[in-house]
């Protein structure tokens, strides 16, 4: 896995060599521990704002070249202009590329008509303990507990803009693509899909039970 070094300066923004995301530094907080406010981007899809200090990670997912790591190495100045200006770099991997989304299993009898509005929030408050599952494990980072965060938002979300055969689909595809960007370890793949399993099978029934 290769990783690109980029340093920016307070209130700019960069991008990494031939990739489609954009790094904007907003803020660098002198005080101790010193953290930085970033915002990371791509055009066409929703930004991210985070406020790290050293060693912090953020995953951000693209819609062509996959998930990328960006993690801050340094909180620095640097002579820019003929001033000293508070700066960042940042490490960028990129750690899988772009994968096909996976089909799920759902019944054939499932018809695909949408879901109700009450539906929906069973649906949002089921997945809360899943949330705060992935938060107690040891073998998650914070980055990756993070970024399943957000996935999970995202399935969410989807309920409410498509039938409910292709949110199984959507879900399960979703879970899957996470399991593999993420590089989630085997054990911790294997509670995920039994702790979404276990809040969503008023819903799903045995089709988690079917995935490893």
């Amino acid at each position: 896995m290769e990783t690109e070094e980029l340093t920016i300066n307070e209130h700019c923004s960069s991008s990494p060599s031939n990739r489609p995301l954009i790094l904007s530094v907003t803020t660098i907080d002198s005080d101790k521990p010193r953290t930085v406010e970033f915002v990371v981007g791509q055009i066409g899809l929703p930004s991210l704002t985070r406020t790290l200090r050293v060693g912090g990670a953020v995953l951000f997912e693209t819609s062509e070249d996959g998930l990328f790591e960006i993690r801050i190495l340094s909180i620095t100045k640097r002579m820019s202009g003929g001033v000293w200006c508070d700066c960042a770099t940042f490490g960028v991997s990129q750690l899988l590329a772009r994968h096909a989304p996976t089909g799920g299993v759902p019944n054939e009898s499932t018809a695909n008509h949408p879901f109700t509005s009450s539906e929906v929030e069973r649906i949002r408050t089921s997945l809360e303990p899943v949330h705060d599952a992935i938060r107690q494990r040891g073998d998650i980072t914070p980055e990756q507990v993070d970024y399943i965060s957000r996935k999970l938002d995202e399935i969410v979300d989807a309920a409410s803009r498509v039938g409910r055969k292709d949110w199984v689909n959507i879900a399960i595809g979703t879970l899957t693509n996470v399991v593999v960007g993420a590089a989630v370890g085997s054990d911790a793949a294997k509670f995920l899909f039994q702790t979404m399993g276990q809040a969503l099978s008023w819903l799903l029934g045995q089709t988690l039970k079917l995935l490893p």
